[in-house]
């Protein structure tokens, strides 16, 4: 019993030096910026399922780009009816440390709000990477 407690409580100190380590990875290699949409690829499938009379059900697929009520879709993302299956590449451009352009991309999916909040000529800060043009982080 004693060996399983000192077991658990390592795996979590191991877990916290870890989640340490990540941010001190982040604070050390990452500068802040600020980023714009420059592009939004995305592609998903909305999934509507319905139940009829004597326990039947069916499904109907569409996809986000034909969909009438995007906003709607927006402000109800996942319901017990309404499930989002999709990703998004967004590409940021930015100005690095040097004060030159760069672009980088992010990807989505459609649990993110990103997913469903960017649009064309937004703005976002991202954390760029200090060496590495292109290489960009959520905050």
């Amino acid at each position: 019993m004693m060996t399983r407690l000192v077991i658990g409580l390592s795996m979590i100190g191991v877990a916290g030096v870890a989640g340490m380590a990540s941010d001190h990875d982040k604070a050390k290699n990452y500068h802040e910026v600020e980023a714009k949409v420059t592009q939004i690829d995305r592609e998903c499938t909305i999934i509507n399922s319905y139940e009829g009379e004597g326990g039947s059900s069916w499904e109907t697929k569409g996809s986000c780009i034909t969909v009438d009520g995007w906003t709607e879709l927006k402000n109800q993302k996942h319901s017990a009816r309404r499930k989002v299956e999709g990703h998004a590449t967004v590409t940021f451009s930015y100005r690095d440390q040097n004060g030159s352009y760069q672009t980088g991309k992010l990807k989505y999916d459609g649990f993110d709000t990103e997913f469903y909040d960017l649009s064309f000529g937004d703005t976002l800060p991202l954390l760029a990477h200090n060496e590495e043009p292109g290489k960009l982080r959520s905050l």
